[in-house]
């Protein structure tokens, strides 16, 4: 993390961004450091580029565009004290940045910036501490000043410190211009370059450049605001050498003003581009002033965004007026100075990223992500025409005998939604439950979204209930001990139990119709029942099996309990017992290959639950009709590798069958039949994180 301090004037001649790798540290106070005479600035009081959007176009991009030749300096200190001293030399560092930076700057201005290093050399400046302005008059003093050898300047200090530095210069050549970045050692140190490092380095080059923070103002350190809360975002909060916004990239002239649209009050549909993207990479959405705009470009997950926390469209508010960054001598902030910040986000979070079927409205403006095609998004502006993104669908949430919940994406300008399909009704959310079914009925369900008199064309759903004593299906966050258990009625019943690493079982142990909860626990062997679905203690706890092994559970014998269970995997072993009590397995038997996944159920109807096993890295079932040493009696392939197999009578027919639960999609995919690949129930529920588990739980 990072974190700039203080106040900035930008009749200085270089603005400062101190950042920190640890989080909420004692921050470090910003030095401004004063250049010659020539190089100070001599800003127009209101130029901007050619459509209006950034304050001073060519003179932001001084140095964004053409050839870019930085020299390394190595600040050593005279006297460092107890500081790790670095032996650098400034032909070593050159050649590591340009093993690193250029291919960077290469990508972000699509060929337009063409950035290297050069040997600079060495000054000595007085230690113990790090001090960015004796480094930069000492530099000074020796440089060159031709006028032609550089355009800047990279310095770095012989001891590691967690401060970087950058500041923009105005004029081509160093060190006239005094555009400089700093680092410590331990950022340049070659061979050791780490990938927050590479975030530290592309940061304050952007800095030179006249690349501004973006934050959501609502994080502090130590009273001041803290500005590095965008993940997203190389010159925020970043912690890899990520891409920097489209403003950030039209201002450096990577992007061409005909690549830009600019939102004039009629309606538009833009195909929006990437980095690299011939035609559209910004839309411009103009604010209530001449210097407030929200700004909406596309990030998608490739080459050095590969790492980006979230793709999708952005949406960032950019304010250019003197109040945001309190100048008093200038009509307007420019440059390193504007405020940008990420649109109706929290620190941290991605929630000013949207995909498709996301709106917004932003300076009461409606905004809409309607389709992708590969890496462009197709994103309206304007007043929107009623109507489903497309690929919109309906999603089968929670599933009972008498009850179901559904939901569906928001449709663009809609005032409510109209159901129909199991009695009509009227709703404003993008969900609702659907109460009083038959058991075992198919609903046709639609969903029409509504504007007045204007009606969308349906979403369309067909939809089964359960029969009566069709199994549910449920969620156990493995992280948390957090349980979701479906009711009766659709609605859901959470609830804590186990700590985290626990695993999860459920079944009748106690014969009275009514699953309920269990846990193994690898750490000490123990397992833990419940016999209600509530937080509380285990009400029987039983030493069995041994670390490693697996919990299973069902009734072995067809005396109406069922009982506990281990598999062990090192010996693929099962271990069952026909009482819930600690002692010596009642029936063990060897089946199937270490690492198999163990489940159980009743494939046949007869009262006793016999074992099965799933292969993730096939995909492949095998079930057993009986509890003993012995090849499998049936086996079929059955979902996809790395997908968590869940067993249930999701019909009431008295046999249970197979079930998957996705986490690529976070969708139970459900069989009514043994050996069926085709799903007959989808319910979209959970996290990827989810451990599926069935019962009836009501």
């Amino acid at each position: 993390m990072r974190s700039r301090v203080g106040a900035v004037e930008r009749r200085s001649p270089i603005i400062w961004a101190t950042m920190t790798i640890a989080a909420l540290v004692v921050a470090i106070l910003v030095t401004t450091v004063q250049a010659p005479p020539a190089a100070a600035h001599d800003v127009p009081q209101d130029p901007t580029d050619e459509l209006g959007i950034v304050t001073g176009g060519n003179y932001l991009r001084q140095h964004s565009l053409g050839p870019d030749v930085m020299e390394v300096w190595i600040c050593e200190l005279a006297n460092p004290g107890t500081k790790q001293k670095f032996e650098l030399n400034p032909e070593a560092v050159a050649t590591a940045l340009n093993a690193e930076l250029p291919p960077y700057f290469n990508w972000a201005s699509n060929g337009r910036k063409s950035l290297s290093f050069v040997p600079g050399g060495e000054v000595v400046i007085p230690g113990p501490d790090t001090d960015v302005e004796a480094c930069f008059n000492a530099v000074a003093a020796v440089a060159s000043g031709d006028g032609v050898s550089s355009n800047g300047a990279v310095m770095a200090f012989d001891v590691a410190t967690d401060e970087a530095a950058g500041g923009p210069g105005n004029g081509p050549s160093f060190p006239a211009n005094a555009r400089v970045a700093f680092y410590g050692a331990n950022h340049v140190q070659p061979g050791f370059i780490s990938n927050l490092d590479r975030a530290f380095l592309v940061h304050e080059i952007g800095h030179t450049m006249e690349m501004p923070h973006s934050y959501t103002g609502q994080t502090t350190v130590e009273g001041s605001v803290w500005e590095y809360d965008d993940i997203i975002e190389v010159m925020s909060g970043a912690d890899s050498m990520v891409g920097t916004m489209a403003i950030n990239r039209y201002a450096a002239g990577w992007i061409d003003p005909a690549q830009v649209v600019v939102y004039d009050q009629v309606a538009i549909e833009v195909g929006l581009g990437p980095v690299g993207y011939p035609g559209p990479q910004l839309i411009v959405v103009p604010g209530p002033d001449p210097h407030t705009f929200a700004v909406i470009d596309t990030r998608v997950l490739k080459s050095f965004d590969s790492g980006l926390a979230a793709e999708g469209v952005t949406v960032h508010t950019m304010d250019e007026r003197a109040s945001a960054c309190g100048t008093t001598e200038f009509p307007h902030c420019f440059g390193a100075e504007r405020l940008v910040r990420p649109f109706e986000s929290f620190p941290y979070s991605t929630q000013h990223v949207h995909s498709v079927g996301d709106s917004f409205t932003v300076y009461g403006i409606e905004v809409a992500v309607t389709d992708r095609v590969g890496d462009v998004f197709t994103v309206a502006v304007g007043d929107l025409p009623l109507g489903f993104p497309n690929g919109a669908r309906l999603e089968l949430n929670t599933l009972t005998e008498t009850a179901m919940t559904i939901s569906w994406p928001a449709a663009f300008s809609a005032e409510d939604y109209e159901v129909s399909g199991a009695g009509v009704e009227i709703v404003a959310d993008q969900s609702t439950t659907l109460t009083g079914l038959t058991p075992g009925m198919t609903y046709a369900i639609e969903v029409v979204a509504r504007k007045e008199a204007e009606r969308t064309d349906p979403l369309t759903l067909s939809v089964t209930t359960l029969a009566v004593g069709g199994s549910r299906v449920g969620r156990q966050n493995p992280a948390s001990g957090f349980w979701s258990l479906v009711r009766s009625d659709a609605t859901t019943n959470g609830f804590y139990y186990g700590t985290p690493g626990d695993l999860a079982v459920a079944c009748d142990w106690n014969g009275d119709g009514i699953d309920t909860v269990g846990l193994y626990r690898p750490g000490d062997g123990f397992l833990y029942l419940r016999n209600s679905n509530t937080q509380g203690p285990g009400e029987t706890e039983i030493f069995y099996g041994e670390p490693s092994d697996i919990p299973v559970c069902g009734d072995w014998d067809g005396d109406g309990i069922e009982t506990v269970g281990v598999y062990r995997p090192r010996n693929a072993t099962f271990y069952l017992r026909n009482s819930n009590t600690q002692g010596f397995a009642d029936v063990q038997f060897i089946f199937g290959n270490p690492g198999d996944i163990p489940f159980t159920g009743d494939w046949d109807g007869d009262g006793i639950d016999t074992v099965g096993l799933y292969r993730q890295s096939t995909g492949f079932v095998y079930i057993t009709d009986e509890n003993a040493f012995g090849i499998a009696d049936f086996e079929a392939f059955y979902g996809n590798p790395g997908d968590r197999f869940v067993v249930g009578d999701w019909d009431g027919n008295g046999r249970d069958s197979f079930g998957i639960f996705r986490p690529s999609d976070t969708t139970f995919y459900l069989s009514n039949a043994i050996g069926d690949a085709i799903a007959d129930i989808e319910i979209v529920s959970g996290t990827p994180g989810t451990v599926p588990i069935a019962g009836l739980w009501d």
